[in-house]
């Protein structure tokens, strides 16, 4: 359970090396066994950490400096090392989450009940002012972007059909690479062309293709 990290699809090597060296800490740290069930960890690029899926801590790339960013905080600290400032925080989040009535569970709790900054200094690190609130929930992509295609999941949900349908245009229009994602979504990774026809196909199997689709606006 404790191998909890997301990675956006279509992100570069850098992002999964990260994301590996990460894999293996949580597998060797025995002190991690003390996390909460849903405590997640994400890595990616962007310049905003909503660029990136649901996580406690987030690790954007793409950057001069890497940034370490907290769910719910206005803070983020740029580091030369990631890995050990996401090991350091980590740390801070199980001494400091007992520390509060109730527990906190999750660390955008815990930023609520005593401030990001008081996080960040238990860790060792300085944190800087961020423009605006951090939120650690991505917005739902689908359709095409930029070398991915993102086939939308009614409600969440698709059936078998559906699934081999998502199989075949993978084959067809992706070299085979399908992923899921945390947005009721699949990926379609190495889309370069051709995205009209994509879009057609996929829309008659019932995926979701256009962002404004009015389905998206039914919570189920």
């Amino acid at each position: 359970r404790r191998r909890n990290i997301q990675v956006p699809p279509g992100d570069g090597p850098g992002v999964l090396d990260l994301a590996a060296q990460l894999e293996q800490w949580l597998e060797r740290d025995a002190e991690l066994a003390r996390l909460p069930a849903k405590f997640g960890f994400a890595v990616g690029y962007g310049t905003q950490a909503d660029d990136g899926p649901a996580a406690d801590i987030l690790v954007v790339l793409g950057q001069e400096t890497p940034r370490v960013l907290l769910a719910g905080a206005r803070v983020a600290t740029p580091v030369d090392e990631p890995l050990a400032a996401v090991r350091a925080l980590t740390h801070a989040f199980l001494e400091l989450a007992g520390e509060v009535s109730p527990p906190s569970r999750r660390m955008k709790a815990l930023v609520a009940a005593i401030g990001a900054p008081a996080i960040f200094t238990r860790a060792g690190l300085q944190a800087t002012e961020c423009d605006r609130p951090i939120s650690s929930r991505s917005s739902r992509r689908f359709g095409s972007t930029p070398g991915v295609f993102g086939l939308g999941l009614p409600f969440g949900a698709a059936n078998a059909e559906m699934l081999c349908i998502a199989a075949d245009l993978a084959e067809g229009f992706g070299g085979g690479q399908l992923r899921t994602t945390n947005a009721h979504a699949l990926a379609l990774l190495g889309v370069q062309a051709d995205s009209a026809t994509l879009a057609r196909a996929a829309a008659q199997a019932g995926f979701i293709v256009d962002p404004q689709d009015p389905r998206l606006r039914i919570a189920a």
